[in-house]
């Protein structure tokens, strides 16, 4: 076989710090040719295009919003891991989403799986950017239905131009088209009503259009009109049994009703369709356990793995779906499998750690970490987990040895640095952990560092360094839910019920139906007041 022939290797993990410095160093050049063109000019004013970026390095998102803002179009929405993404998106219209493809807490083939599969809105661009893909990387994501890429490090108005191209394609399609794709973004927003109505007027001038049928569908359901919406969606199916959108909306009500079975019809119909929608086999193999069918249920995993076979989302969740059967040694054979087929995966590691410690040999996931450093030293990741996992068998001294090895391969690293921190404390260090965890918002000093750094000495007890790490954070961000939560139950158990009763009532201020701040109010001994922000809309700083 030729040298051609041969699969590509994947590439290894790169320094996602050192890509934004030289990105952030093309920004600058960029702004001095005031966007080379790229872009006319626009005014800061007026409505903007909504932009959801979707990267966990902290560096990366400031430099692609210094490329992004200066053009005066783009307002740009930030989420660092994939559960954050689609919630997001389950709830706001987006003209464009922009993605890292690898991500330290999932993968961003899961947002625009997430995206093509869905019943309505489901053309939106999709840009991911990433310094890590191999070849079966980025044909997986364009048969997913990305609309481009581009590799890390790249230059800034190399992004400004794919993102022209792939907005010229979408922004500015035919009236009726534009018409439906506005009514499907009320529909998101959580405009039913408006929604229902564009929708009627829409299927008034075209009844025999699937997708308006279908977004219809979507309304009425929204409505509480369920039987009115698989009404719509017979219709749409008659009309044209390619529709897959509609098969699908059919299987989500009818699993909102309870209808596992009847549900389980249309996502085959679906899934004969649109067979690569790995999520959706996901889904149907979920049903299947839950009906206790568990061959079926493995059966779908393994279609969708022949599709997909390196797929990272797909391994590990029939790595965990072996767990749940109790076959652990097929999950762990999935979870080697997935380490094997992407080295990167963190996911991995933690897979085989849990599966070890279900049947209670901890020694054999410490084999396995020191196997893999063998083969390849110095992985940051794998002594990470050795790490880890010696700290759950009581090994202080072998744990942290493997602390320090890791933070040598690769330093600053926040989650190693708790790690770090928690060791030194388990040893009687109090005041180096204590050192170790305020590095941590120096090295990112975001309210979320703030907030981790609180919930370390929460969990640990410390309330007072934990309030003091919530306030701070609360200052950086004045409408934190978490910390202001975190916050209140520090103050309660400081004994100082006051602070903690103002924290609650300023956060019910901002959130009128938070149950858990009602009921941390409630166990204070105080009394919900009634919903008044402060003049510029946000929460005043607590404590």
């Amino acid at each position: 076989m030729g040298q051609d022939s041969k699969k590509p290797a994947r590439v290894l993990p790169r320094d996602k710090s050192a890509d934004a410095q030289k990105i952030s160093a093309g920004v600058d050049k960029l702004l001095n040719q005031q966007n080379s063109g790229i872009f006319s000019p626009a005014q800061d004013t007026g409505p903007k295009l909504p932009v959801l970026l979707v990267e966990d390095q902290a560096l990366m998102r400031k430099a692609f919003k210094r490329i992004l803002e200066p053009t005066h179009l783009f307002s740009v929405q930030e989420v660092q891991n994939p559960k954050d993404a689609i919630q997001y998106l389950r709830n706001h219209a987006i003209d464009l989403v922009i993605l890292d493809l690898y991500l330290n807490k999932g993968n961003g083939l899961e947002v625009l799986n997430y995206i093509r599969s869905r019943p309505i809105a489901n053309d939106i661009p999709v840009i991911f950017v990433t310094g890590e893909a191999s070849r079966d990387d980025i044909v997986h994501a364009i048969e997913l239905g990305v609309n481009d890429y581009l590799i890390k490090p790249f230059e800034a108005q190399d992004l400004l131009l794919k993102i022209k191209q792939v907005l010229g394609r979408y922004i500015d399609p035919p009236e009726q088209l534009k018409i439906l794709r506005a009514a499907e973004a009320k529909l998101i927003r959580g405009q039913t009503e408006e929604a229902h109505k564009s929708f009627l007027e829409l299927l008034a001038r075209e009844p025999d259009t699937p997708r308006v049928l279908v977004g219809l569908a979507h309304a009425e359901a929204k409505l509480g009109q369920k039987e009115k919406a698989k009404e719509l969606l017979e219709q749409a199916i008659r009309i044209s049994d390619m529709c897959f959108p509609a098969y699908a909306l059919m299987a989500d009500i009818l699993i909102q009703e309870g209808l596992k079975h009847e549900a389980i019809e249309f996502l085959l119909r679906e899934l004969s369709l649109n067979g690569k929608r790995v999520g959706r086999r996901v889904q149907l193999a979920e049903l299947y356990f839950s009906l206790h069918d568990y061959r079926s249920g493995l059966e779908q995993m393994r279609l969708a793995l022949i599709d997909f076979p390196n797929d990272e989302v797909l391994l590990l969740k029939t790595a965990q779906l072996q767990m749940d059967c109790g076959d652990f040694d097929k999950s762990l054979h999935y979870f080697l499998k997935t380490r094997r087929n992407v080295p990167r995966s963190v996911m991995a590691l933690k897979g085989i750690s849990d599966v070890c410690l279900k049947v209670g040999n901890g020694k054999r996931a410490i084999q396995i970490f020191t196997d893999f450093l063998n083969h390849k030293p110095n992985q940051a990741d794998v002594l990470h987990a050795r790490a880890k996992m010696h700290e759950k068998l009581n090994n202080l001294d072998e744990a942290f040895a493997d602390i320090e090895a890791c933070l040598a391969a690769e330093p600053d690293q926040i989650e190693t640095m708790t790690t770090k921190g928690r060791l030194l404390k388990k040893m009687g260090q109090e005041m180096p952990a204590r050192m170790v965890w305020a590095s941590l918002t120096r090295m990112e000093p975001t309210p979320e560092t703030m907030c981790h750094v609180g919930m370390i000495n929460y969990l640990a007890r410390d309330y007072s360094q934990a309030a003091l790490y919530f306030e701070r954070a609360i200052f950086a961000d004045p409408n934190h839910e978490k910390s202001l939560y975190h916050l209140a139950l520090s103050y309660r158990e400081l004994g100082q019920t006051g602070k903690a009763k103002t924290t609650c009532q300023q956060a019910l201020a901002l959130l009128p139906d938070s149950g858990k701040f009602q009921e941390l109010l409630s166990d204070l001994g105080g009394r919900k007041p009634s919903s008044a922000k402060s003049k510029d809309g946000k929460l005043p700083r607590a404590g």
